[in-house]
Formats: structure tokens, sequence, C-alpha cells
């Protein structure tokens, strides 16, 4: 046995040892690292008298807010979620007697507008991979007529209410439609694309959807 405050080692796991001063070392291509030295590792509570290390993960997949997910979500599981929250926005919106409309409305436009465009770039070429092709066409065509009623609301007063709202139905009851028929293809991509495939298309939606940011806000 060494002296107290030697760099003895005691197995504690197959995967690792652990030294006098508590700190384990981590077994890597056939030696033990101090954990303190391998990248992707940190100190938990580094005041505490005990070192505890943890990996540090990457972070790759965006949240409502700018924060950031863990893991990568499923991009179905990310597209209903947005579906559901700008139906909702529409849903008020249509309300006769909505205070703060055109701030709303271009709150609608700041999450849909990258949605579309996320979809168009990251989401609808996979699925032309995947024998989706027309599903995929159809999608795009709605998205264009989409565009264009928001033009036509972007030029018209909110003045006259029962005008305005009326033709905001129109592009709720376009966008309800466009989301039933997208909905229906979910189950096809769980059933053609992996889970991981999936995930990995949810992260490529997330940036393809920040890329837009700037777009929304014109």
């Amino acid at each position: 046995m060494g002296q107290a405050g030697s760099r003895e080692e005691k197995a504690v796991f197959p995967e690792a040892r652990q030294k006098i001063d508590d700190t384990p070392l981590l077994h890597i291509g056939g030696r033990f690292e101090d954990p303190g030295r391998v990248p992707g590792m940190r100190r938990l509570r580094p005041g505490s008298a005990h070192n505890v290390y943890i990996p540090v993960l990457p972070q790759v997949a965006s949240l409502p807010g700018g924060g950031s997910d863990w893991m990568a979500q499923n991009v179905i599981d990310i597209l209903k979620q947005e579906h559901e929250m700008v139906l909702s926005q529409f849903s008020e919106l249509s309300s006769k007697g909505t205070s703060n409309r055109r701030q709303k409305y271009n709150s609608i436009k700041e999450n849909l507008i990258p949605h579309m465009i996320g979809e168009e770039q990251a989401v609808y070429p996979r699925l032309m991979e995947s024998g989706m092709r027309d599903m995929a066409l159809e999608a795009i065509e709605e998205h264009n007529a989409v565009r264009t009623l928001l033009g036509q609301l972007d030029s018209a007063s909110t003045s006259e209410e029962d005008v305005w709202v009326a033709k905001l139905k129109v592009i709720e009851e376009n966008v309800e439609h466009h989301i039933s028929e997208e909905e229906k293809i979910f189950p096809q991509m769980q059933q053609k694309m992996s889970s991981d495939v999936l995930s990995s298309l949810g992260s490529r939606y997330e940036e393809a959807k920040r890329s837009a940011m700037p777009v929304a806000a014109r």
C-alpha cells in the first residue's frame, strides 16, 4: 500500500478507477485519464470537496424564447407543437374586438413564415427523397397561397374590422387545411425514417428556421 497522499488507485467499476483524492479516472483508449484534462468534461460543484466530473453534452435544438435543449427533437413533434401554436394565434386574432390586432398579426407572421421556410428547406426535400414528392410539391403550393394572402392583408387597414377579419379568416382556413393535410404525412414519415433521421431533420429544420428570422421581421 502507498502512503497517504500518494497517487495510489483503487478499482471502483470496470470503466474507471478512483484516486485517493476522490477524483475518478476515465478509461479512454486503453488508459486512464484525469477527467479534468479530457475535453467535453466539466467539474460538478467546483467548490465541493469531492471532485466529480460530468460530460458536457452538445446543445443542438433550440427552444422557444431562444434557449436550447440537450438533444435534437423529433421533427414531427416540433411541427405538431408549432401547428398548435399558430392555430391558437389565428383563433384569438379572428375574434372581433381583439386589441393590439396589428401587433398580434405581426407575431403570427414571425412564427408562420420561418415555419414555412424551415419546412421548404429541410423537411420537404427529404419527403421528395423518400417517395413523397407529390405531397411535398402540393404543400409548397399551399405555402405560396398563404404568402399571397398574407401580402394582401399586409396592405389592408384594420380600421374596417369586419373586412380585415374576413381576410384573416380566409388565411386561417388555408392554414388549417394545409396543417390537416401535412399531418396526414407524419405516419408515413415515421414508417420510412428512423428516429435518428427524424431527430437530425429536426435540427436541420430549426437551423433553417433561425436563418429565416430576418425575413419574417420584414
